[in-house]
């Protein structure tokens, strides 16, 4: 990728071409195309993938795969923000000649990238703000047919995150490291409460949301964004706020007792504030490594890359009050093993005496094909099976056979977004189908 760099770069200084400006909000919309696509072709089909590099910076591939999924041809692909301008490059066979798109307008979703280069004009134009599809349009003199030029890609399946960025957060970053550190006005001692130590090379403060007893931020006065932008020359700073985290350890009585140090860097670890600082936590058991509210709902919300459609619809708490008892499901993720969770409950009532609770679980893991899951069964009875699962984007179809070989189905319609209508089924000896049980599920807040 250095050498589509290379050439960017030598655009930048040389073209002469006259073009509109646009903000890093426009250039974000592109981080759409993060993902792997594929479209019809002739012999086989067009793949075309991109991967977001940082804020600024997004690179491609394409290449054709023929019907024995040999690859036969490729091109590298750049897109970059710089000196408020688009640009998109295009090199073929990841070593030819290349090609220099600068972005001319946005008009309703489709971004023009035009190129004149030798007399001849050039335009490729993309449309990345749907979820599934993607429209690219290839266009020049020598492209005598429309269709030979136009491309209907579909977003092929992506479980797991597969080290994928969050489009959301780099925004919010970019848009962080334009303003002044949130630690400045501490280190410049215009707001001393927390301010415990300070010398040429460090401010140490307070936590304003501590997790322990004792938790104390040691802060470089310099900026540096995250631990990734640390350099050689940083290397006596990093080690001097080692060593100071072990004196604030001694002279806050956690030396001895045990304490954690942590440098949180970027989303995937909770970086929030984009000025370097090292977190000093005791006073009290620290436990596992990893917290658990990682996998929490909220923090899979937050995520807008990897998230399926499925999962904004179904994760959360869906409760159902009928008659005497109460029915609550709570679908969560489970980002370590990639799963999603369902947690079943029914509790059952009666006057003046213990209630009748049955309780089940199932994980559903997505297969290799798109809307379809499979997942394991086990509840409070001892009973535990396979299932099957298809979310066709209206409704979630399961469907199972228990140890007992009954079988039966449940159908989750979403009648809006934040209730289901769940309907049960059994398979009867003539193979019909007869509704078992049904109710509606309200989503609660979480």
């Amino acid at each position: 990728m250095k050498t589509i760099i290379g050439i960017c770069l030598w655009w930048l200084i040389w073209s002469h071409v006259e073009a509109q400006t646009f903000s890093l909000q426009d250039f974000a919309t592109l981080y759409n195309l993060q993902g792997e696509w594929a479209a019809p072709w002739e012999k086989g089909r067009q793949m075309e993938q991109w991967r977001i590099q940082d804020a600024k910076h997004l690179e491609g591939r394409i290449h054709r795969v023929d019907a024995d999924q040999t690859d036969i041809t490729g091109e590298q692909l750049g897109l970059f923000y710089s000196g408020n301008q688009i640009w998109y490059v295009a090199q073929r066979q990841f070593e030819g000649p290349h090609d220099t798109f600068l972005l001319s307008s946005i008009d309703q979703g489709d971004y023009i990238f035009e190129n004149r280069k030798d007399g001849v004009q050039q335009r490729v134009v993309y449309h990345p703000e749907a979820d599934s599809v993607l429209e690219k349009y290839l266009e020049a003199p020598w492209i005598s047919n429309p269709s030979y030029g136009t491309f209907i890609y579909r977003k092929l399946a992506e479980p797991g995150n597969n080290g994928q960025l969050n489009p959301d957060y780099l925004l919010r970053k970019a848009r962080a490291l334009k303003q002044e550190s949130p630690f400045q006005k501490e280190i410049d001692g215009q707001l001393p409460q927390r301010l415990l130590f300070q010398d040429s090379l460090v401010t140490v403060l307070r936590s304003l949301s501590p997790q322990m007893p004792v938790h104390l931020l040691v802060v470089p006065n310099r900026r540096i964004p995250t631990l990734n932008d640390a350099t050689a020359a940083d290397e006596s700073l990093l080690g001097h706020m080692l060593l100071t985290a072990r004196d604030m350890a001694q002279k806050t009585g956690i030396a001895e007792s045990g304490y954690r140090l942590a440098f949180n860097t970027n989303e995937d670890a909770g970086q929030s504030a984009f000025h370097l600082h090292l977190h000093v936590l005791g006073g009290a058991r620290t436990g596992p490594m990893v917290d658990p509210g990682w996998r929490s709902i909220q923090r899979r919300f937050a995520d807008s890359v990897h998230m399926a459609p499925f999962e904004k619809r179904m994760l959360g708490v869906w409760v159902a009050q009928i008659r005497n008892a109460t029915v609550t499901l709570k679908w969560e993720p489970d980002l370590q093993n990639k799963f999603i969770a369902l947690s079943y409950r029914q509790e059952l009532r009666h006057e003046g005496a213990a209630p009748d609770i049955f309780d089940g679980k199932a994980f559903f893991k997505l297969t290799n094909t798109p809307g379809h899951y499979s997942a394991n069964w086990m509840d409070s009875t001892g009973d535990a099976f396979p299932l099957e699962a298809r979310y066709d984007g209206r409704e979630l179809t399961v469907q199972w056979r228990n140890t007992a070989r009954l079988e039966g189905k449940t159908v989750y319609r979403f009648l809006d977004q934040q209730t289901i209508e769940l309907t049960d089924f059994r398979k009867q000896d003539d193979g019909t189908w007869k509704v078992f049980d049904r109710l509606v599920l309200t989503k609660q807040k979480f």
